[in-house]
């Protein structure tokens, strides 16, 4: 029942029809502009792009999301289950709903917090 071989290799149902490449390689393509995006804005959260940059990391796990759909429809299809794909479906999930949660704060004004910290000493 859980076997990556057989959904990795299943050559009927590991490549995309559209752009004809092995879903492994778009998927690791898209988390790498993950990555990207939640590095950038991580490391310079009051930059001027950030809260776009964090948008564009939500649309992108947004339409991933009927990539799952439909990756998960082949394993039912072949009777097997990817650990590792597994892996991959829940952090897109995981991804979408941190790239939220920075929209959110940023449309609530609780991204940057001007004020000073006190100071204790």
């Amino acid at each position: 029942m859980f076997s990556c071989d057989d959904v990795l290799g299943n050559i009927a149902y590991n490549t995309d029809p559209l752009f004809g490449q092995p879903w492994g390689i778009i998927g690791m393509l898209a988390f790498g502009v993950l990555m990207f995006f939640a590095n950038s804005v991580s490391k310079e959260p009051d930059a001027l792009w950030a809260e776009r940059y964090s948008k564009y990391g939500m649309y992108l796990t947004l339409v991933g999301l009927p990539v799952i759909g439909l990756l998960i429809s082949y394993e039912v299809a072949m009777g097997k289950i990817c650990q590792y794909c597994t892996t991959a479906h829940v952090a897109n999930i995981v991804a979408l709903f941190g790239f939220w949660s920075i929209g959110r704060m940023h449309d609530r004004g609780e991204w940057n917090d001007d004020s000073p910290e006190e100071s204790t000493v």
